[in-house]
Order: structure tokens, then C-alpha cells, then sequence
């Protein structure tokens, strides 16, 4: 993997970050992507998802997905796998953040961890917070590859980030990113450290 500065890690920022209001579903959770670390120089030991949302809220009911590709299949089979599933637990803090980290962060208390927060580098992936998921990591959320969530995939998406690798996803050379909301590519690689 090419190696980037902490200078480029500081000058990523979110790109079409939407402006919409997510709409709260019955129980009223509500949780955005704030930041992201998918990786750093040298050891990926501070690897993370921040969340911002009411101060006190729980996030309990609430899971991240990450959308990637299934390994060994061939195009566009790889398409619409999940990668990572947690299970969110607990409370937004009095700021209205709440961090889901690696069990190796070292940067603070963590709000959460959990062993599985492994992101692929190199490849597009994207995080998505639903509410009630009810697949498992391997699910297809788009067995038709068609580049979009299948109706009956069961993610109720509250929010959702692509993280490209690849600009112009075709699901064959470059795997489908499911969000309106990206950051990326930076010089053919997905960055490593996004933010709102």
C-alpha cells in the first residue's frame, strides 16, 4: 500500500455532504456519520467511525454496515457484501458524539469497540447506519448487481457514506458504491481519514 502523509490525512474533508434532515423512524433514533479512520500510516491501530446525534439518545437498535466485496467472486458477483456488522450499544454523550473504535484505539475512550472495526483498504466501500438490520457479515444487500440496496435487503439507511478507491464505479472493474454522500479517490486510493 502507498504510503500517505498526515499532511493528506488533514486535508481530506467530505465531499457532496448532504444537507438533508434523516427522517427518525418510530422509536426515534437517530444517528449521522461525523468521522471516519479507516486506516493510517504504519499500524492501523486507530481505526474508528465517530456518530453525532441527540445528547443522551441511545443507539441501541442501531448497527453500521460496511459495504464491500465478496472475495472470490467474479464480477460483478463481488458486489453488495457485507463486510463489517456491529451492533451499536449506548449513549451519545453530553456533545451529542459517540466513537466506535478498534479494541487497539489509542486515542481516548472509546464509546464502543468491537474487534471486527477491520476496513479493507484499496477498494470502495460503504458505511451505512440502518436501524433493525437483520443480515449477518457475507449478506448481499444486491444480489441483482445493479449498484443499488434490493428492496428486501432490510437496511432502513439513517445514513450512509461511500468511501472510493475507484471514481466511476462500474461493479466490474471498481465495485458499486451505495451512497450519494462520498470522499474519495485520492490519486487511485480511498482516503484513510474523512470528516464533516
Amino acid at each position: 500500500m502507498r504510503s500517505i502523509t498526515c499532511a493528506t490525512l488533514a486535508s481530506i474533508a467530505f465531499t457532496g455532504v448532504a444537507n438533508a434532515q434523516f427522517e427518525r423512524f418510530s422509536r426515534g433514533v437517530s444517528a449521522t456519520i461525523n468521522e471516519v479512520r479507516i486506516g493510517q500510516p504504519g499500524a492501523d491501530v486507530d481505526q474508528y467511525v465517530e456518530f453525532s446525534g441527540a445528547p443522551g439518545a441511545s443507539l441501541n437498535g442501531l448497527q453500521l454496515v460496511v459495504i464491500g466485496d465478496a472475495e472470490g467472486q467474479f464480477p460483478p458477483a463481488q458486489n453488495g457484501e457485507v463486510e463489517i456488522l456491529v451492533e451499536l450499544s449506548g449513549n451519545f454523550d453530553a456533545n451529542g458524539l459517540f466513537l466506535l473504535a478498534n479494541p487497539s484505539y489509542t486515542l481516548g475512550a472509546a464509546s464502543q469497540t468491537a474487534a471486527n472495526l477491520v476496513f479493507e483498504q484499496g477498494d470502495n466501500l460503504t458505511l451505512v447506519v440502518t436501524s433493525g438490520y437483520g443480515g449477518g457479515e457475507g449478506s448481499n444487500i444486491d444480489a441483482d448487481n445493479d449498484g443499488t440496496i434490493d428492496p428486501g435487503a432490510g437496511l432502513n439507511v439513517l445514513d450512509s457514506l461511500g468511501i472510493v478507491a475507484t471514481a466511476n464505479p462500474d461493479g466490474f472493474g471498481s465495485d458499486y458504491i451505495y451512497s450519494s454522500t462520498t470522499v474519495g479517490p485520492i490519486d487511485g486510493f480511498n482516503p484513510l481519514h474523512a470528516w464533516k
